[in-house]
C-alpha cells in the first residue's frame, strides 16, 4: 500500500516486483457541486490478468460509509506500506 498518490503504472509494476496477490487503484470522482460521487476501481494481478475483468464487474459503484481506515489494516497484518515510487524509479534506472 502506498502512503500517497501514485500512478497506475507504479501499482502495476509494484504488483509484479512485490509478488503481490493483487494491486488496487481506487479513483473517486465528484461532480462540480459534489452532489454525486463516482468511483472507479482497477485491479492488477501478474498471474491471471483475464480474471480481473470478471472481478471488476462485481465491484459496487457506491461507497460504504463504515470502512476501517487503511492504518487500521496494517497492525492486523492485512496490509503493509510499500514505496511504489522508489520501486518504479529503480526500475527506470535498470532499463
Amino acid at each position: 500500500m502506498a502512503r500517497g498518490f501514485v500512478s497506475m503504472p507504479m501499482v502495476s509494476l509494484g504488483v509484479v516486483k512485490q509478488h503481490a496477490d493483487l494491486g488496487i487503484v481506487i479513483t473517486v470522482l465528484t461532480t462540480r457541486h459534489r452532489t454525486t460521487v463516482q468511483t472507479e476501481v482497477r485491479l492488477w494481478r501478474s498471474d491471471h490478468p483475464r480474471d480481473i475483468t470478471a472481478v471488476e464487474a462485481r465491484i459496487p459503484t457506491t461507497i460504504k460509509d463504515s470502512w476501517p481506515s487503511l492504518d487500521e489494516l496494517v497492525p492486523s497484518g492485512l496490509s503493509h506500506y510499500v514505496d511504489l515510487e522508489e520501486i518504479y524509479y529503480q526500475h527506470v534506472l535498470e532499463v
